[in-house]
């Protein structure tokens, strides 16, 4: 048996911390909805249900509710620990007799409407819905603690006086040609190319994208945009090329320098920078077309 507590609406704390962090309306479609506060969860044995204390659950939507503020990591954590302990204070108490009185004190002691609460039987084998709350609170405190120049420029935090808008359509008042004459320079191109049909080479903006990459600026991080299907992903394999070759005239030039290029014997020693900075991981949640580039 699961019971669930204080099933509230959401649009209703989004009001209060719009009021309190002042951020502009948010699309009511997206975040709006009914939440839980906290979930109890049971198991029945001969008429008797037995709390299953690993599987306590306290949302964050209940904190939000609560506190009227975004917690912080460890005011969370302290936060569902004081919880659990409470409800499993309440079922090893001795003073306070039989299931029904438990679950009462419980809902009491919370201030949980009667007709905000819901219990769900469920049959041998069935399994309650997944209660996750974010995955990322430690990483957002994190990343709010530190100066990252990356970061800010992905949130747009950072706008380079120098941007240039790459506008290829002739009639539009942006176009530029003088610009993409000097990206598409010779010496702007990658020193590799990944082996495949010439019949498929790169589109002029995504030479542009792969040219900017390689060579034209020393940008950290960088965005392309684009409806699926349209071949951000296959860019990947020209600038991996690109890396492929810089990786090996570097240790060639390391090779020519030492005077050989290997030995029986040897210590093992410190990868040199120009080398191990061309290094490639490539990280993905959900697109699956990376799989192709292994």
């Amino acid at each position: 048996m699961v019971i669930y507590f204080d099933i509230f609406d959401f649009s209703k704390v989004l009001d209060g911390l719009r009021k309190e962090y002042r951020f502009e309306e948010i699309n009511p479609e997206v975040l709006s909805g009914e939440k839980v506060g906290f979930i109890l969860k049971f198991q029945e044995n001969n008429q008797r249900f037995k709390l299953l204390g690993n599987e306590l659950f306290i949302s964050s939507s209940y904190y939000l509710k609560n506190k009227g503020k975004v917690p912080d990591v460890e005011e969370f954590i302290k936060f569902e620990r004081e919880f659990k302990e409470y409800i499993r204070k309440v079922f090893n108490s001795e003073n306070i007799i039989g299931f029904n009185h438990k679950i009462e004190a419980i809902r009491k002691y919370y201030g949980v409407e009667l007709s905000n609460c819901y219990f769900k039987l469920l049959r041998n084998g069935e399994q309650d819905e997944v209660k996750l709350n974010s995955f990322y609170l430690r990483d957002l405190r994190w990343a709010k603690e530190r100066n990252s120049e990356n970061l800010d420029s992905y949130l747009g935090l950072r706008v380079d006086k120098k941007q240039v808008n790459l506008e290829i359509r002739k009639n539009k008042p942006d176009y530029n040609p003088a610009v993409f004459e000097q990206i598409l320079a010779p010496h702007n191109y990658p020193l590799g190319r990944f082996p495949s049909n010439t019949k498929y080479a790169l589109s002029l903006m995504q030479q542009v994208v792969v040219n900017l990459t390689s060579n034209v600026d020393t940008k950290n991080i960088r965005s392309v945009n684009g409806p699926p299907g349209t071949g951000k992903t296959t860019l990947l394999k020209d600038v991996f090329a690109d890396l492929v070759v810089k990786q090996a005239m570097k240790m060639s030039e390391t090779a020519l320098l030492s005077g050989k290029l290997g030995g029986n014997m040897g210590e093992l020693a410190e990868l040199p920078n120009g080398i191990a900075r061309n290094n490639i991981v490539v990280a993905s949640s959900n697109n699956g077309a990376l799989m192709n580039y292994r």
